[in-house]
């Protein structure tokens, strides 16, 4: 296919254009098959009437991934939740390898009364490059649980672009954990529709960029049923040359009554070089909802350095602390024990490699 010029990660209103922070390009696309996935569970292929309804899901980076898949056709991993008890976590690793761009759709579906976890683990070999994508569409019936953890720890010649798209019946709970511990440029796109009375979403991002690392993220709540609840957490470190944009939206559409809506950023700044950008965005379209946001930004406390410091903690070693703990905050949203140690090893590797 021809190489494509990309525009992702759009705000869902437009802000002054002169901060140029409404939106993000990416050139040259093209990608050329698909990362092969290893799995625990075997996937099924969905139905035609599934499959559609899956495409219909909007995502977070933009229209602009769905015209993409639609011209590249890539490989498709599909789980439905099978039971209305906790299941075994599907566990999924995807790892980019060479010097080329690939594509991946997986679609998620629990139907009702089920709950599902799943685990996307997205590494790469050593000197690899390129761009990997991965596109996620999750499927919620009434009174249904998914719970998606994704890893993203690849190399540092790897651009990642994450898109996630989720839509919520009545009741159903989606709760994602996102951790980014490497990679190059890396673009997250996020939407989640609460379409049904009572439903919820929670998102707990966690990230440490280091070098000149960039992390460029969009997440939207939107709230279309009736006391429906969100909450956008994102925790991170800033270090070296590195960059990144937060843009957060809590949207009520109208008939979405007494609807609940968090956003909160904590963002360690670990030196001057460093570039954070945040927008926070609240629509309301509805009156009666409640809706929130907030943001702590920052050098790291001096008299928590001292304090470290003074007990024979090298700076560079407090500051990691530091930094760690922000990687902790989202690690302790992970429930199944078996998928908060992998994580925990993931975190581990990566100050190991720091180090």
């Amino acid at each position: 296919m021809s190489k494509q010029d990309m525009i992702i990660n759009p705000l869902p209103m437009r802000t002054w254009n002169r901060l140029k922070m409404n939106e993000a390009t990416l050139s040259g696309v093209s990608p050329e098959g698909s990362l092969a996935i290893e799995t625990n569970l075997p996937q099924t292929a969905p139905d035609p009437a599934t499959a559609a309804r899956m495409e219909s899901i909007p995502g977070g980076a933009g229209s602009a991934v769905d015209r993409l898949a639609e011209e590249a056709g890539p490989d498709v991993f599909f789980l439905k939740g099978t039971g209305k008890e906790p299941q075994e976590p599907a566990i999924l690793t995807l790892r980019h390898a060479g010097s080329r761009q690939t594509m991946n759709r997986i679609f998620l579906e629990t139907p009702e009364d089920t709950e599902m976890t799943v685990y996307l683990d997205l590494g790469s070999e050593e000197g690899a490059q390129g761009l990997a994508i991965l596109q996620t569409k999750a499927y919620l019936a009434k009174h249904s649980t998914l719970r998606l953890v994704q890893i993203g720890h690849t190399g540092r010649g790897v651009d990642v672009l994450s898109d996630i798209g989720a839509r919520c019946e009545e009741g159903a709970r989606f709760e994602l954990v996102q951790l980014f511990l490497g990679g190059n440029r890396t673009w997250s796109g996020y939407e989640t529709d609460l379409l049904g009375d009572e439903s919820s979403c929670k998102t707990y991002i966690g990230y440490h960029l280091k070098e000149e690392q960039s992390l460029d993220m969009n997440y939207v709540a939107r709230h279309h049923g009736r006391r429906s609840d969100s909450l956008i957490l994102a925790a991170g470190a800033l270090s070296d040359r590195s960059r990144k944009l937060f843009r957060g939206t809590l949207d009520f559409i109208k008939g979405g009554k007494t609807a609940t809506g968090a956003e909160k950023e904590e963002v360690l700044l670990m030196n001057d070089a460093v570039v954070n950008q945040t927008i926070p965005l609240i629509l309301c379209g509805e009156e009666d909802v409640a809706g929130s946001h907030g943001a702590t930004i920052g050098k790291a406390d001096e008299e928590v350095l001292f304090y470290l410091t003074s007990r024979g903690i090298s700076k560079e070693n407090a500051y990691a602390m530091l930094a760690k703990a922000k990687l902790d905050g989202a690690l302790a949203h992970v429930v199944s024990p078996e998928l908060k140690e992998m994580t925990q090893k993931a975190i581990e590797e990566f100050y190991g490699q720091a180090e």
